[in-house]
């Protein structure tokens, strides 16, 4: 074997430098996918968690129970029911204001986010009460207008299919 010269030597070293720049970049790659996973998963888990908060209040607070029921059926809240229920809508809003930015970020999947929005535009088509809750809400700039005409789009969607 002859001996390399150290050009050749630079030539071999280049190559190995390739191969460990390509190597390095796929293990970048993969933790970046990873990351994005558990991303994914905890954003799951944290919008979970609020919505089990939000179910726990209904049925461990009558008072909120009666009003929802009152909600679902259509039926004309008293006004301290009015307030529970204001109180409830702006957490099913700040736990979708949360479920919307995460998605709008690629962690969370579309029938997950629909589920989440469904049910807020079902409690405001319940009832006209709430509906005026929303859109004085809305008029406050409480939640970002991004989140807000998203949502007011959707609402308007969900009207129409209804009709």
């Amino acid at each position: 074997m002859a001996k390399l010269k150290l050009s050749e030597w630079a030539h071999i070293a280049e190559i190995a430098g390739a191969f460990a720049v390509v190597i390095s970049l796929l293990y970048v790659g993969y933790q970046i996918q990873l990351s994005t996973a558990e991303r994914r998963i905890d954003s799951v888990q944290a919008i979970t968690a609020r919505d089990e908060q939000i179910a726990l209040t209904y049925v461990s607070n009558e008072a909120v129970g009666i009003a929802f029921g009152k909600v679902l059926r259509g039926e004309e809240l008293n006004p301290r029911e009015n307030g529970v229920m204001a109180n409830m809508l702006f957490a099913h809003l700040r736990v979708l204001e949360d479920a919307y930015n995460k998605y709008r970020q690629g962690y969370l999947e579309d029938s997950f986010m629909d589920s989440r929005k469904n049910l807020v535009i079902q409690i405001i088509h319940s009832s006209q009460q709430v509906r005026t809750n929303y859109e004085g809400m809305k008029s406050t700039d409480i939640f970002p207008s991004p989140f807000i005409d998203w949502f007011d789009e959707e609402l308007r969607s969900a009207e129409a299919a209804a009709d």
